[in-house]
């Protein structure tokens, strides 16, 4: 995972394993939880690469659909 350094205008390699723990902590979720959830936005983005779907509104469409029912969007995909 990386970070923008916006002062030095590159990409800063983090530590996994501190950001999960930092996401986990926020969402109150586990790691579990949280590995789970990567996975399946993983899913959605390689779907929608593979579908050629890289343009604002269907991208953005779908992306908006996911975060309100993010289990129907997957099932639409599968």
């Amino acid at each position: 995972m990386f970070e923008w350094d916006a002062e030095r205008d590159i990409h800063v390699k983090k530590n996994p394993k501190a950001i999960l723990e930092k996401i986990a902590w926020r969402r109150g979720w586990s790691k579990r939880e949280v590995e789970k959830e990567i996975e399946r936005r993983t899913e959605l983005l390689q779907y929608l690469t593979e579908n050629g779907m890289t343009s604002l509104k269907p991208f953005s469409d779908i992306i908006s659909r996911y975060y309100h029912s993010p289990d129907a969007v997957l099932s639409e995909i599968a």
